[in-house]
């Protein structure tokens, strides 16, 4: 089972998640080159690595990511305690 939560019900905090991780990645710059070289789509790479690093799953409607599941709502708020 999962715990959906809407990104802009957590929007300051997804923020600071995210841009930790394109630094955790080496930067912006760096990752538009890397995935244009392997003829990657950035949107996949980073949500593997918010799979791997916060153990949450973008979720997109009409190209957008537009929620976050979690393994349950004690993952969710341990993320919001995080970045908050």
């Amino acid at each position: 089972m999962t715990y959906r939560v809407e990104i802009k019900q957590c929007l300051e905090q997804y923020h600071r998640a995210h841009d930790a991780l394109i630094e955790s990645l080496g930067g912006s710059h760096h990752i538009a080159s890397t995935t244009r070289r392997q003829g990657q789509s950035h949107w996949k790479l980073m949500e593997h690595n918010w799979k791997l690093k916060y153990k949450a799953e973008p979720v997109g409607e009409n190209g957008c990511w537009k929620y976050l599941d979690f393994a349950s709502e004690k993952h969710y708020t341990k993320f919001i305690l995080r970045w908050s």
